[in-house]
């Protein structure tokens, strides 16, 4: 192995590497993100009726029924909802596969939504988003869900 080589492998191991990819002669790696303190990977367990709750609270916020895929986006990302896309819509009312729908014609939304800042998401999307995540954070910081969980 040469000197360039070892260097390459030593900055790789001091990083929080989610992905490498090797191609000829490139090397892309692509870094977890560190925000707040907190990796992007990291998620909490919230129950499907605290995100509907919040959702309800931050409904003046959708632009359009499409919007509330962002909140399916933050559910996928930070709070641990790993049910299927029709599962969502069932859990939230929606019209079916709008949330495939409206993730395919915005790409960002396939994407961690701790990056979409970074990815030119509209300004409505980021709001919506920092906003229901504050619901769902308060909520979960309220002495009233303490007590109920």
């Amino acid at each position: 192995m040469c000197i360039a080589q070892e260097k390459i492998l030593d900055a790789i191991s001091k990083m929080k590497v989610e992905k490498i990819i090797i191609n000829t002669g490139t090397i892309n790696v692509t870094e977890r993100c560190n925000l707040a303190g907190s990796e992007t990977k990291k998620t909490k367990t919230v129950k499907v009726e605290i995100l509907k709750q919040c959702a309800e609270k931050v409904k003046h916020l959708f632009w359009e029924p499409c919007a509330i895929t962002v909140v399916y986006c933050i559910g996928r990302d930070l709070y641990d909802y790993k049910k299927s896309y029709s599962q969502f819509e069932r859990d939230f009312r929606c019209s079916a596969k709008i949330i495939s729908r409206t993730i395919t014609n915005n790409p960002y939304m396939s994407k961690h939504v701790n990056e979409w800042d970074e990815l030119n998401a509209p300004s409505r999307a980021l709001v919506l988003k920092e906003a229901f995540i504050a619901e769902v954070e308060e909520m979960l910081n309220s002495q009233e869900y303490v007590e109920n969980t």
